[in-house]
């Protein structure tokens, strides 16, 4: 069996854009020039010099001919909440309250519906808060992680 990766991209991708009142979820970075102000962005750490989307990791659950693996993804995110006024305490909150649906949604299909998923589950990482002339923004970055046996 080959990694799960591309399967539960696309999983998490279908199941975020299914949620109800879920903003616009997107697959990879920004598009160039196009920045909404609400969005998850799945495949993407945040950077703009960083194209990582992710990482693989696999080793053998047992041993033999037809030895299965345990393989554990890490599938980067990115919520945003960008403003063009200064009210930095209301773009926290609401991608705070962004990063919930993402949660609740992720918890709600715990193996994403792809045989060999043990479990998933969504760490967030890093807060960034951002002030300039055009307004404030305010952006989570986390990973979602997927273990299965393969």
């Amino acid at each position: 069996m080959i990694t799960r990766y591309a399967v539960a991209t696309d999983a998490i991708i279908a199941a975020l854009q299914a949620t109800p009142n879920m903003v616009d979820v997107f697959d990879g970075s920004p598009t160039p020039g196009f920045d909404p102000y609400e969005a998850v962005y799945i495949g993407w750490t945040g950077g703009e010099d960083d194209d990582t989307a992710g990482t693989i990791s696999q080793e053998y659950h047992d041993t033999g001919i037809g030895a299965k693996r345990d393989e554990t993804l890490s599938i980067d995110f990115v919520v945003q909440s960008v403003r063009g006024d200064d009210d930095m305490a209301l773009a926290r909150s609401r991608t705070v309250e962004i990063l919930g649906l993402v949660e609740s949604t992720i918890r709600a299909t715990p193996a994403l519906g792809i045989d060999g998923v043990v479990y998933v589950d969504v760490s967030a990482g890093s807060v960034r808060q951002v002030r300039n002339a055009d307004g404030i923004g305010v952006q989570i970055t986390g990973s979602i992680s997927v273990t299965s046996i393969i």
